[in-house]
């Protein structure tokens, strides 16, 4: 199976440890969390990073890496921390809620339930709009591919 990658879905198979979260509270980044799991290899672990860094959490920007096992990156995506808030609060909300809401969001983003088996569901339809239909089906085919949505 070949890592396939998305911006609404990581596809890889393979056991979840725990992850880590680190608040660092003096330089960059500001706070980071990070898994190490199966990803590109049946039985080696990948390492899978998410920082945001920057003069504050809410003005900084994330970064989302993945390593394979040998150090190779697989991906390197990087975009405003105030993505993270999405639709999830109030536009007048105060600095500290979006503040935690970001720090929470950063804390889960490993958790089980953004992953999903198999990748793409038996009855799910294709949607032109967010995925290329060659991929898609090769994905769709692949019933042991997990999903890995964020």
């Amino acid at each position: 199976m070949k890592p396939i990658i998305t911006l609404l879905s990581i596809l890889f198979s393979g056991a979840f440890p725990g992850n880590s979260l680190r608040i660092v509270t003096y330089g960059h980044p500001i706070i980071e969390n990070n898994l190490c799991h199966v990803f590109s290899h049946e039985s080696k672990m990948d390492f899978f990073k998410i920082a945001v860094s920057g003069k504050s959490i809410i003005e900084g920007t994330v970064r989302l890496t993945i390593n394979d096992y040998e150090g190779n990156e697989i991906l390197n995506e990087e975009f405003p921390a105030k993505y993270l808030l999405g639709y999830a609060l109030d536009y007048d909300a105060s600095i500290m809620d979006k503040e935690d809401f970001i720090r929470k969001r950063v804390a889960d983003f490993f958790n089980e339930e953004n992953f999903h088996y198999p990748a793409i569901a038996k009855d799910e339809i294709f949607d032109e709009d967010y995925s290329n239909q060659e991929i898609w089906n090769d994905i769709y085919s692949d019933r042991s591919a997990i999903g890995f949505y964020y």
